[in-house]
């Protein structure tokens, strides 16, 4: 098991973790900057634990990793249908309108999403007002961004 995917974990750990099948319930990886290219291979390691039934991860924690719009699309691509995930934060890194669109629709239609983190990413007007409008629409998820 590795709920203690924390702050000290690595990315290689983490996949490691979930593509070996353990119950990974909370990831947690800050600072490592391993950009879009390590949100992908993460996105394929969550996508394949939630495929193998194996998935439990109810926080996932990516703050300061220079992850970009497609990065953040990768996972949340990967993490559609899962009943498990209640907390994403993906504060400092480099997300910008296209991600903050995409975070805003995947808030609208996974009901078990609760707290949403995107502070200081370069968001524009335009994910600024998606991400309103969304937490306007769905006033049980709390919504920092």
């Amino acid at each position: 098991m590795c709920d203690g995917c924390g702050p000290k974990a690595s990315l290689q750990d983490v996949l490691e973790a979930l593509n070996a099948g353990a119950c990974v319930g909370r990831i947690q990886l800050l600072g490592q900057h391993f950009g879009d290219s390590g949100s992908e291979e993460l996105a394929n390691a969550l996508r394949a634990s939630i495929e193998r039934g194996t998935c439990k991860t109810h926080s996932i924690y990516l703050m300061n990793n220079d992850i970009k719009d497609s990065g953040l699309i990768a996972i949340l691509q990967a993490l559609k249908g899962n009943k498990t995930v209640t907390s994403l934060n993906f504060n400092g890194n480099k997300v910008g309108n296209d991600g903050a669109r995409a975070l805003a629709d995947y808030v609208r239609v996974e009901p078990t999403i609760q707290n949403v983190y995107l502070m200081n990413n370069p968001v524009g007007n335009d994910g600024i007002d998606a991400l309103s409008s969304a937490k306007q629409d769905i006033p049980t998820v709390q919504l920092f961004f």
